[in-house]
This record gives structure tokens, sequence and C-alpha cells, in this order.
């Protein structure tokens, strides 16, 4: 992949991806009996540890230039450096082909690569990607097993569900494996695989979408504690909305034009800002919306005084400052409180919260800097 990833990110998925290796690994070499095994998207490799662990000694991994090579779980002459994001070409075949949770990392574009990638380097494929909504870091293809079923039919394979109602419920095994995690095997080499034809009489031959309920009580959750907030808004509220909504159809159409531009600007700067600090210098999202939101100001002060409302007095832009300032620290607040609510209690990605919360605190400042701050007298 073209994007780097954290080393941060990396340190927090060690421990439990190694615990659910160590559960999923004996299962599927018990199923599928590999001598060689190649992981797509390793990462760290604590994957390929756990195989090494069941006396595999053949393993490769593949993955970006990012991952440290002092970190690895397994041989780093074993590891390959590659962009993801771009076709490649393994060097030989093996016995099993490993890819979890890393389709959904990857564009749409490349998906039908990465199925060939994988049903060409080995007979049987264990695969997991994230379904829509599961949520995670950088997460652009999250998609229903049948998406990726439908690729792996046409590279000739066909799906075995022989996992998951076995590690289901397993508190050692992260609950996206429980619920995504599948085996696809070639279909002119099944016979070679017993227990995997029996699963598939058994009416494991198919792809299922599931949901874990982990998941569903975690959006559930966020959903009870919004109803009472919700249901506590004044009855005026609404009454107010329109009023607001009314006046600004009675504005002039190129002030609000001037705001919007200056607007989108100003919101542009914050949201470059805020994903440089969070993604290349690893600052939290809450501190980072803090420096991106005061870098911001700076502009949209400027930006609003002399070309939103076109204020060209300079004489009290003391005042304007001051009020200006008052206007933004509740922003600040406002945004602070938002990015956790939205980011913390509701699961939404720090940049759409970002997003979001920029919206939001646009309307009710257009309001603040036209009757109060830049106010003609």
């Amino acid at each position: 992949m073209t994007t780097s990833y954290s080393q941060t990110f990396f340190d927090e998925m060690d421990e439990p991806n190694f615990v659910s290796a160590r559960v999923v690994a004996p299962l599927v070499a018990g199923l599928v009996h590999p001598k060689s095994v190649v992981d797509i998207g390793c990462g760290r490799g604590l994957w390929l540890k756990a195989f090494l662990e069941q006396g595999i000694a053949d393993v490769e991994g593949y993955d970006g230039d990012y991952v440290e090579r002092e970190k690895l779980a397994f041989p780093k002459e074993h590891f390959h450096a590659v962009d993801l994001e771009k076709p490649i070409t393994l060097e030989r075949t093996f016995d099993l082909a490993v890819c979890l949770e890393v389709g959904e990392h990857l564009s749409d574009s490349i998906s039908d690569t990465l199925v060939e990638t994988l049903t060409a380097s080995a007979p049987v494929v264990l695969f997991s990607a994230a379904i829509p909504l599961q949520g995670g870091s950088r997460h652009i293809n999250e998609q229903w097993p049948e998406y990726w079923e439908k690729k792996f039919t046409t590279n000739g394979f066909v799906p075995v569900d022989a996992l998951r109602r076995h590690i289901w419920g397993d508190s050692r095994v992260s609950f996206f494996y429980q619920q995504n995690i599948l085996l696809y095997v070639r279909k002119d080499a099944l016979q070679g695989y017993p227990k995997l034809v029996e699963e598939i009489h058994s009416g494991h031959g198919k792809a299922l979408s599931l949901a874990h309920p982990q998941k569903y009580l975690y959006y559930a959750e966020r959903w009870r504690l919004m109803v009472p907030f919700l249901s506590v808004l004044p009855p005026n509220v609404l009454h107010i909305g329109k009023r607001l909504l009314k006046n600004v159809f009675h504005m002039p159409i190129g002030q609000i034009v001037r705001y919007l531009i200056s607007g989108c600007t100003a919101v542009a700067v914050n949201l470059a800002v805020l994903y440089a600090l969070v993604e290349f210098v690893g600052f939290h999202y809450l501190l980072a919306s803090a420096a991106a939101f005061s870098i911001g100001i700076m502009v949209s002060f400027s930006l609003h005084k002399f070309f939103t409302f076109r204020e060209r007095n300079l004489s009290h832009t003391h005042i304007q400052i001051v009020l200006y300032l008052c206007v933004i620290g509740l922003g600040l607040v406002t945004n602070l409180a938002l990015m956790w609510f939205l980011v913390e209690l509701i699961g939404i990605l720090y940049l759409i919260a970002a997003i979001i919360t920029n919206g939001i605190i646009a309307v009710a400042n257009f309001f603040a800097y036209r009757l109060v701050v830049f106010r003609r007298s």
C-alpha cells in the first residue's frame, strides 16, 4: 500500500492478533495440513509466527516497506516489501495463502488483483475482510463476504465456512475474525482435503454474512446514549431553526456564496493539518484537532473580514478580533465536545467526525459573524 501505517497501529494490533492466531492456526493446520504458508499483508507476521509454532517452517510474508524489520515475528529474510495497491508477483507457490483483514484497506479497483494473487499462490486461502460499518483505521473498502466470494468463484475457488462456528464466542479471538474468517479452496484441488469436503457436504459451503454481537452492542449502546440527548432538546429548537433558515433566504446570495468559499478554504486547511498531525506526526486526534482548529481560525478571520463580509474598516479590528476569538473559543469547546462524542460514543471515523463537526460550527458561526463580529454600524 502506498499509504504508510504507523508503528502505533501495529503495536495496538500485535497482542490480540497473536492471541487470535494461536487459537485459529491449529484449526487451520488440522484441516489443510500445509507445509508452506504465505501471508499477504502480514504486518509484523504474528500469524506466520503462529504457523511456525505448528511446525510449519516454510513461511513468507508480504507487506509495505513501512513495517520495521527488527519487529518482525518471523525471520526477516522471509519478508518482502511490496505495494499492495499494485499487482505483485510471488516467486513461488505455497500450500496455504493467508490474507486477514487486509482487503478493506485496499481500494476497490485493486480487489480483483488481490484475489487473483491469492488464488494463484496456493490451492487454499485463509481469508478475512471487514464488513460494512465494521470500522477501523483507514478502512476504504468494507464489503460483505458475498462480494469477495464472487471474486474467488471467478478464479475457480469455493468457500468453506469451517472455522467460524468453532471460534464464535471465544473471547481469545478478536470479534472480526470470529465474524469474517473463511477458507477458500480451488475446486480442482478440493478432493485433496477430505475434511473440507465433509464441511461442504455438511452445509458449510457458503460465505454467509454475519455481524458479531460485540459490534452490534457497540453501536446499539451508542445509539441508546443519543436518544436521551435528542429527547431533552427544547420544543422551540425546531422553531428557531426555521427562523434561521428563513433569514438565510433573505440574505444576499453573494454573501452566502463568499461565506461558503471562505469556510471551505478554512475547513480544507483544518482537515489537511489534522490529517498530517494524526497520520504523519502521530498526535492524538483530540490534540491534533485543537491544533488544526487554531491554525484554521487565522485563515478564517482574514477571509471573512475582508472577503465574506467585506468589512474594510481597520480602526476597530482589535475589537473584532476579541469578539471573533470569543466566538472561536466557544466553537473550540464545541469542536472538541462533538469530536469526542462522535468518535468515542458513536464510533465514527475521526476524519468524518471532523467534517460533521466543522459543518455544524460553520452554520452557527455565520450568524455570529454577520450579526455580531463583522456587523456594520
